[in-house]
């Protein structure tokens, strides 16, 4: 359990000097229920109300965020309608997409449920990768 005070700076002439306030117990505020946390250098993370049950898969999630993340932005990068392009074609459609940026009409973005997808295989990686 974690108490913190907090101070008001109080002026005595020239002397500067803290005095405390109020002392806060940051845990006793949590809602009831089961929580999650996680805490690495520097960083404290909780999530709060999760189902008991599921604590392992709510922690792999957790410790994939990132590459979710990044599976899921691959995923949702815009792909050529046409799947199959010469070299000519494809060395010409990398130099358009370059000029034109992210609004070209002429490319496809992956569906919602596929980027949904790509980030629960990696999920299903990290559950494998630790069983």
């Amino acid at each position: 359990m974690k108490n913190e005070t907090y101070y008001r700076r109080v002026r005595q002439g020239r002397r500067v000097r803290y005095e405390p306030v109020a002392m806060s117990d940051t845990h006793k505020a949590w809602p009831e229920g089961s929580h999650l946390m996680v805490c690495k250098p520097g960083v404290r993370s909780a999530w709060l109300r999760i189902e008991p049950a599921f604590a392992d898969v709510e922690a792999a999630m957790v410790a994939v965020r990132e590459a979710m993340a990044e599976a899921m932005l691959q995923k949702a990068t815009p792909q050529p309608y046409r799947k199959r392009l010469t070299p000519k074609q494809q060395v010409a459609y990398v130099a358009l997409a370059k000029a034109m940026g992210r609004r070209w009409g002429g490319l496809a973005v992956a569906s919602i449920r596929d980027i949904i997808e790509a980030g629960l295989d990696v999920v299903r990686k990290q559950i494998k990768e630790q069983t």
